[in-house]
């Protein structure tokens, strides 16, 4: 059985994948690579390389909302 962290850290990998599945179906490259880094790091359990990761993702999900945002 999983611990919490475990469960955490799995449904984190699915959030990611699904960020990263809807970026790559929408050409959002930036949110793509980030998502895709993401989730290959969280499959591995390298949790100490995630946050980072994460912050990258934040990032390039704020540049498509103000890209999107930009089109009114």
């Amino acid at each position: 059985m999983r611990s919490d962290g475990g469960k955490r850290l799995a449904a984190g990998g699915n959030v990611g994948a699904y960020i990263e599945g809807v970026a790559a179906n929408l050409s959002f490259s930036k949110l793509f690579q980030a998502s895709a880094d993401l989730v290959s790091v969280i499959r591995e359990q390298e949790t100490e390389k995630a946050d980072g990761l994460f912050s990258e993702v934040q990032k390039a999900y704020k540049e498509v909302v103000q890209g999107i945002s930009g089109l009114d």
